[in-house]
Formats: structure tokens, sequence, C-alpha cells
């Protein structure tokens, strides 16, 4: 199953199953993924802004979210989390989404259910671009700037490869994850700041990373290793 959603600015408004008029638009987003099936489907989000003032609720396995890349922006209010999802097999895909405001408890987008996908996104402003609490899932092709935590892997053996950050790659538990071929920079070099900072998590496996500004922080043991990284 597929619902197509539009919003004021998209171009092809009329040929869609779904209206956001740009207030609130999280609500009907949130009813088009009620009306997918339980077993899930997929949300097409066609180009323009869409203005969410509350949390887009994922409850149910397989669901896509997906929209036409840049063009298609999220627009979220301070002090939210943009997306949370609870199921596995959540794919979040070509869309960009950011805060109009930074705020301490703000997330893009929260993921608790294992084998989820997130690729292609532009996420800024907040505290997380990505919290990533699910194992066995993979980030692909995420800018992230401008946030505390721009991603974070919460759990065990995932991947996370050829994204742009401007902030930390955080590795805390689970173990067994991939980070590779990403481009971090670090901008402030205080002890409290980092590019990929693992703890209390092992046999993770760092390769062919390259950091600006500060290099990877490792307390996490000797089982995880840093391989082939470049670091100015």
């Amino acid at each position: 199953t597929t619902i197509t959603i539009a919003c004021g600015t998209s171009k092809h408004m009329l040929t869609t199953d779904y209206y956001c008029n740009g207030t609130n638009d999280q609500t009907v987003i949130n009813n088009a993924i009620s009306a997918l099936p339980s077993t899930g489907g997929k949300i097409v989000l066609l180009e323009g802004t869409y203005n969410i003032s509350g949390q887009i609720n994922v409850n149910k396995p397989n669901v896509t979210i997906c929209g036409m890349g840049n063009s298609t922006v999220l627009n979220c209010k301070q002090g939210i989390w943009g997306i949370a999802a609870t199921q596995p097999n959540f794919t979040v895909a070509n869309l960009k989404m950011t805060f109009d405001t930074y705020n301490s408890t703000s997330i893009c987008i929260y993921a608790s259910g294992s084998r989820c996908k997130f690729e292609n996104l532009d996420l800024s402003n907040a505290v997380y671009g990505i919290n990533c609490g699910g194992g066995h899932s993979i980030i692909h092709n995420v800018t992230a700037t401008d946030n505390n935590i721009n991603i974070h892997l919460g759990s065990a053996y995932n991947i996370v490869s050829d994204c742009y950050s401007e902030d930390g790659i955080l590795v805390t538990s689970g173990g067994g994850s991939k980070v590779a071929d990403n481009i971090i920079i670090r901008d402030s070099y205080s002890d409290s700041q980092y590019s990929i900072y693992v703890t209390s998590s092992a046999y993770n496996s760092c390769t062919d990373n390259v950091m600006i500004g500060k290099n990877y922080t490792n307390v996490g043991g000797t089982t995880n290793s840093f391989i082939s990284n470049k670091y100015s």
C-alpha cells in the first residue's frame, strides 16, 4: 500500500491521497500512517514544506516515509521529536528535516525498532539528528549539521556509511557496529567534544573515516578497531 501526501507548495497535489494545509501537518501524516494496513506500507511526501508541530508516530512495522529529496522539507517546532518509530523495518529516506530554533529536547528521528534504514537525509538543529535504539540498522548518505549529536547508536550491529557530519557520531552500547567512509568535521576542540566517540561498547569497527578538527575517542576497550582513518 502506498499513500501520497502533498502540501500547499507541491506541484502535483491534485493526484494525491492526502493534503496538508501548512498547519499541524503531522496530523495528516499520522492519519495516513493509521490508514496503512497493520503489515505496513509506504508514505510518499511530495516536494514542498510541511510544518510539523507535533510528533509523527510510526507504530506499525514495515513502514517507509519517503520524500522527493531536499525539496521535501519537514520544518519542525522546537522541543518535539519529529519522527518516532517504535516498530521494526522502518525506513525514512529522501527528505530534509530541520527545527525552527534549537531546543535541548528536540530530536529529528528516533527509532527503537530493529532493522531500520535511514538514507539520503539532511538533518539539522536538534539535539539528535538520528537516535537509533534498534539493532541491525543502516544509516547511509546522511548530512547532519548543527545538531548536538548527529548520529547516536545505542544498539548492536548497525552500519553508518558515507555520511557528512559536522558534529559527533556516538556509539554507546550493543557492539559490533561499523562506522566507515564518513566525513566528520569538529569545529570545537574541547575535551567534551568529539568526532567519533565509542564508549561502553565492544567489537566496533571504525574504518576509512576522515576527521577534521578532532580525532576519534575510544573508551570502549581494546576490542574496538580503528583502521585507515585520516585525521587533520
